[in-house]
């Protein structure tokens, strides 16, 4: 299954978006991150062939939040969010998706809006968009460890839109993206706890988490299967006899590190069925940076 930035990079090369961008936010982006030596008399052509060199899924968020105009036509959002033009018009009309510029295209001329490649990553990765129900998968080992990663590192990606959405007073993505995040975080803790319960699990010990700008905090370690999985807990809860040798310096990175064959929605579904409890159930607050 493709992640909405492998689905933004294919359009918007395949439909050559790359030519709807503004040319002079295009230039200053190219100069300032990409090739200082830039020169101011470059062509429209020669701007999107470096963009074309430098553009990856990986750093395609990092494009986003340096180009204004950098956005997709709405017919183009509404394919790579999976979902309906009335509801990517919605998403328009509440400011949660901006608008960053038109282009005119075709014999006729027609205008195109364009929509913001940030706000599509941010609205994908806050959950905002539901998504089609898919057969829930037997409840292995294997297919538990792969489903409590992938929806441990969307809960971080999460973790990190609700953190950017808020520097950038994007109050509602904000808010959707931490309500995601605890959400996952209490199914992963559910599971755990079932797991645990029937004695699949083995506990390892307890990392310590060291923060720059506060207090350390303490995270209690479990295996199962090749996956490793930690779950918040307070320092006078923990023996010193527990505490591992190795440090976890800050938040633990939302990327992924590895591949599994299990998708978002098939986690969901299958954690959801084994635990025996809803995602978007009630929970206990959790730190929210681990």
């Amino acid at each position: 299954m493709q992640s909405i930035e492998e689905k933004i990079y294919e359009v918007f090369w395949d439909k050559n978006i790359a030519r709807m961008i503004n040319r002079a936010d295009l230039f200053s982006f190219l100069k300032q991150y990409v090739n200082p030596g830039l020169l101011t008399r470059s062509s429209k052509s020669e701007l999107v062939h470096d963009l074309k060199e430098y553009m990856t899924t990986a750093n395609l968020e990092f494009i986003a939040e340096r180009m204004e105009s950098f956005g997709l036509p709405m017919v183009d959002t509404v394919s790579v969010l999976d979902t309906t033009s009335y509801a990517v018009k919605k998403l328009v009309d509440n400011d949660t998706l901006r608008i960053v510029g038109t282009f005119k295209g075709g014999n006729q001329r027609i205008p195109y809006k364009l929509c913001s490649v940030l706000d599509i990553l941010d609205i994908s990765h806050a959950g905002l968009l539901e998504k089609k129900q898919q057969p829930v998968l037997p409840a292995t080992d294997e297919n538990i460890a792969s489903a409590l990663y992938t929806i441990n590192k969307s809960a971080k990606v999460s973790r990190d839109t609700k953190n950017r959405s808020y520097y950038n007073r994007k109050f509602q993505c904000c808010g959707a993206a931490k309500t995601r995040m605890l959400n996952l975080y209490h199914l992963k803790d559910a599971v755990l706890k079932k797991l645990q319960e029937e004695d699949r699990v083995e506990y390892l010990g307890v990392n310590r988490q060291v923060f720059d700008y506060g207090p350390d905090s303490f995270l209690r370690l479990y295996r199962i299967g090749d996956f490793t999985f930690h779950i918040p807990c307070q320092k006078d809860e923990v023996n010193e006899l527990e505490i591992l040798d190795e440090e976890i310096d800050g938040e633990i990175s939302a990327e992924k590190t590895r591949n599994v064959d299990i998708n978002f929605r098939q986690a969901m579904l299958l954690l959801e069925n084994y635990s025996g409890v809803k995602a978007a159930g009630t929970y206990n607050k959790k730190p929210e940076f681990y």
